[in-house]
C-alpha cells in the first residue's frame, strides 16, 4: 500500500484516510445532479451448490447507506 500511496499524484486526503466510527459499512459514493448518493454493497455467495452451474454465483445487491425521502433522490 505504502508503494502505491508514493506515486506523485496521489491526492493528500487518500494517504490519511479518516473512517466514519458510527458505520458498520463501507459506503460507496455517486455524483449524481451534485448531489452524493452513498450506497453500500451486500456479496451472498451460494454455500452448498447441488449443481456445477451454482458454484461459483455470486450476486452483488446495493442498499442506500443512508435514509432519505425518495422525492429526494434524483432519477
Amino acid at each position: 500500500m505504502a508503494a502505491l500511496l508514493a506515486y506523485p499524484d496521489v491526492k493528500s486526503e487518500w494517504k490519511n484516510p479518516v473512517a466514519m466510527s458510527f458505520m458498520p459499512v463501507v459506503p460507496i459514493g455517486f455524483m449524481k445532479d451534485g448531489q452524493v448518493l452513498n450506497y453500500f454493497s451486500m456479496v451472498t455467495t451460494v454455500g452448498t451448490p447441488q449443481t456445477v452451474a451454482a458454484q461459483e454465483l455470486r450476486i452483488e445487491c446495493m442498499f442506500q447507506a443512508e435514509r432519505r425521502p425518495r422525492s429526494t433522490m434524483p432519477r
